[in-house]
């Protein structure tokens, strides 16, 4: 019987929250297992707010909105009208594919068979850049689209068109959308226009509305501190992307010694197939201890009183034990990086940190669940949602390139 998630009566902000989670069981540079997530999601939002884990490419951003104000013209319950939307986006799937460009398509492997749809994972993106100009779930949107709930609101909708839900200017579909016969995620140069400005409007001052706004191809970097346009935004967003590059590069020696003694684990009890392990990250946590001389003067000049004004004005609700655990490690490894893969006060910090955050389930001391460890757990440099930032932007960028009027 397939797997599939219930929602229960969750807000749109929860249910978004376990999609995300649901993904990064599967990505290696975003799993959590040392419970920093909250501060590395805190960073994400500071410069790319809007954009998941999940999101692919930059036209989903009308695709939903386009089915959801179809769906206000058909009768019946506000979840029958949900049930339509949900059966379009799968058929939409196939309609992407015929237009020739799968990359980024949501649903490529499942097909009709998706249980997470696209308007699932634009959602929140939808209402943070003012598309969606009300929030709710799918259900109450589609519920209240178009019935003014009082009089200041029909007088508005008097004035905006009749919809007080969806911004009144979305660019109108494609001829020949909803019959779901091809489709594409080439963004026309309106349309591209239109997404551009309301990222700009929606959250200005980040890095996301500047690169949104500099109208400029993003070139394929894995980081957004390694990419050359980045380097001559405002000097706020830069301080911004300073921040997140130190804590990607410090938090990386955590993950590897996590790594490292989960590899002196197995070797113990005899997992032969991890046998190369413990000379792998050994050899990584030199490099890394490399990475972090070379850092140096940024790392001891590093403003980390701001760095934490910045993380807990995003997410005031940064566990204090998250927090010690942070500040311990920065010390501890910009003072003497070359000796952590031995030094005992590393070791057990991480492996309290594992069973803190995993009781029973901490692989260090369960070791059913070491068997199922995979060979790399975290061992990757944090970037913030970087390539799909790039995806998304570049999808606009292309767009706003087209000779107006496609």
């Amino acid at each position: 019987m397939p797997s599939s998630i219930s929602w229960l009566d969750f807000s749109e902000a929860d249910q978004r929250r376990a999609r995300e989670i649901v993904q990064l069981f599967s990505q290696q540079d975003s799993r959590d297992e040392l419970g920093i997530g909250t501060i590395r999601d805190a960073l994400s939002d500071a410069m790319f707010p809007g954009i998941s884990v999940l999101q692919s490419r930059a036209r989903y951003l009308l695709f939903v909105p386009w089915l959801f104000r179809r769906a206000e013209r058909r009768s019946g319950r506000a979840s029958d009208r949900v049930v339509w939307v949900h059966n379009q986006e799968r058929r939409l799937i196939e309609s992407l594919r015929r237009g020739g460009d799968d990359s980024g398509l949501i649903g490529k492997v499942a097909g009709v068979r998706l249980k997470i749809v696209p308007s699932m994972i634009y959602w929140s993106a939808l209402h943070r850049f003012g598309i969606l100009r009300h929030g709710g779930t799918q259900e109450q949107i589609a519920g209240t689209a178009g019935q003014p709930s009082s009089l200041e609101e029909a007088l508005t909708e008097l004035v905006e068109r009749g919809d007080g839900v969806w911004d009144p200017n979305i660019p109108s579909p494609p001829d020949g959308f909803f019959d779901m016969d091809v489709a594409s995620f080439v963004l026309t140069h309106s349309e591209a226009d239109w997404l551009a400005e309301r990222v700009v409007t929606s959250v200005p001052g980040t890095l996301l509305a500047w690169l949104a706004e500099s109208g400029t191809t993003l070139t394929g970097t894995t980081a957004a501190w390694e990419d050359a346009l980045v380097s001559r935004a405002p000097a706020p967003i830069r301080e911004t992307v300073h921040h997140a590059e130190m804590f990607s590069l410090v938090l990386l020696g955590a993950a590897l010694l996590y790594n490292l003694l989960l590899a002196e684990r197995a070797q113990q009890i005899g997992l032969t197939q991890y046998a190369d392990k413990r000379d792998e990250f050994e050899g990584l946590l030199r490099d890394w201890s490399a990475e972090m001389e070379a850092a140096r003067t940024a790392l001891t000049s590093w403003d980390r009183a701001a760095f934490w004004k910045l993380v807990t004005d995003i997410n005031p609700r940064v566990a204090f034990a998250t927090r010690m655990f942070v500040e311990r490690w920065i010390d501890l490894s910009v003072a003497a990086p070359g000796s952590l893969a031995h030094d005992d006060d590393a070791r057990r910090m991480v492996a309290t940190r594992e069973r803190q955050q995993k009781g029973s389930q901490a692989r260090l001391v369960n070791d059913r669940l070491l068997q199922q460890w995979g060979g790399n757990s975290g061992g990757k440099r944090i970037t913030f949602r970087w390539s799909q930032v790039q995806q998304i932007l570049n999808d606009i960028c292309s767009g706003r390139s087209a000779r107006a009027g496609t």
